[in-house]
């Protein structure tokens, strides 16, 4: 082709079977056999689904207080103080809740919509930080001079977009940060782009399992090759060094990515039959060191892993409410047959629900990663009618 009586980017003009030909032979000594050489895979309209829960063992007088605990949660963007990582928590939880009908405004609400004017900051949630991380944290200035600053944002690396992905929320979704619109594809491919071992792994792992399981291995810009294989085996080695009280959250969330894995990987496969197999080995070990470990009054602590009960250290009450919690959110997306036994559940929920029913809302809504994890578990394992609104992952 001619331009302006020049060739343009090098391909020779003429016919267009030799144009066709030249076209051709250049991709094949560039690329391989360039012409059948397959586009990279898009990722798909929604996010994956992670297909129907089995219920949680509860007591009957156990669901009673769930509506009365989920009434001293504040609805997103409605908490006081910064927004931040409570709005993420809120956003995952009230979308479960059949008494919230109105689902797209509270994402809209979340994603800032009504925020495009501002700059990234304390007044629109999220916002995207130097590292490219969607939410990432940053410093704020208190309010005044007695006031420390305060850091708002995702409280884990991936946080937000996992949640995204976990509510439903398409990948051609805008959202505006600061000036900028940005779509969640967007913020999908820089994740996964960044991809680090060197870093927290667990969210980010769950965004990616939502948005793009069937890319099944690609390059980061670290030059870094990476498979759904590869980061599994590493969840599993972080599960079985043992060394879960250096995690964050004592470890709650390797399991967690693990069990989501193991949902998706039913959807869309992710490992062959002999890693599959290892996953549920580990699944099912894990279930009979929970049994063991847990204590009396059917909570869990940091000491979760060790297969024994730490009844004779008397422990901080949140910190038994935030392992408990997340472990119960944890056996929500496992199969019925990788649980342990539904007494041991069911004690877990008691202890749980009791303990928050008694705490203050402030106390509550202050402590949301501790709260929210566990009373999420029973919304997602609940009678369908109150699963049927949840039009995403769920």
């Amino acid at each position: 082709m001619l331009v302006h009586g020049k060739r343009q980017h090098g391909i020779p003009s003429g016919p267009p079977l030799s144009r066709t030909v030249t076209f051709c032979v250049l991709l094949i000594l560039f690329n391989g056999p360039g012409c059948d050489k397959e586009k990279p895979p898009r990722i798909p309209a929604l996010p994956v689904r992670l297909g129907s829960l089995d219920p949680l063992a509860i007591d009957h007088d156990d669901t009673n207080q769930l509506s009365h605990i989920l009434s001293k949660f504040s609805p997103p963007g409605e908490h006081e103080g910064p927004v931040d990582a409570t709005d993420a928590h809120l956003l995952r939880l009230f979308v479960c809740d059949p008494a919230w009908t109105d689902r797209s405004h509270i994402i809209a609400n979340f994603l800032g919509e009504g925020y495009r004017d501002l700059p990234p900051g304390p007044g629109n949630p999220l916002f995207y930080g130097g590292r490219g991380l969607i939410g990432y944290k940053q410093l704020v200035p208190g309010p005044s001079a007695d006031k420390p600053p305060s850091t708002p944002g995702e409280a884990h690396v991936g946080q937000y977009l996992a949640m995204l992905g976990e509510v439903g929320v398409e990948p051609s979704r805008e959202i505006p940060l600061g000036t900028t619109l940005y779509r969640v594809r967007d913020l999908v491919a820089d994740t996964a782009d960044r991809f680090s071992f060197d870093q927290e792994i667990e969210w980010r792992v769950v965004a990616l399992a939502y948005y793009q399981p069937h890319i099944q291995n690609w390059r980061t810009r670290f030059g870094k090759e990476l498979t759904w294989a590869q980061i599994t085996r590493e969840l599993l080695q972080r599960i079985r060094d043992g060394q879960v009280i250096t995690r964050s959250c004592f470890g709650t969330h390797l399991l967690y990515t693990l069990a989501t894995l193991y949902r998706v990987d039913k959807r869309v496969k992710l490992w062959d039959s002999s890693l599959r197999r290892d996953v549920e080995a580990c699944l099912q070990t894990t279930s009979k060191t929970l049994e063991a470990s847990q204590r009396s009054d059917g909570s869990w602590d940091s000491s979760w892993l060790k297969g024994t009960s730490s009844e004779p250290t008397p422990l901080p009450l949140l910190e038994r409410i935030l392992v408990t919690g997340h472990l119960l959110e944890y056996l929500a997306i496992l199969p019925k047959g990788l649980r342990p036994p539904d007494p041991v559940v069911s004690r877990a929920g008691h202890y749980l629900l009791n303990e928050l029913d008694k705490l203050d809302q402030k106390i509550l809504n202050r402590f949301i990663c501790h709260s929210s994890h566990g009373v999420r578990a029973y919304y997602l394992t609940g009678p369908r009618t109150a699963r049927q609104r949840v039009q995403g992952a769920f």
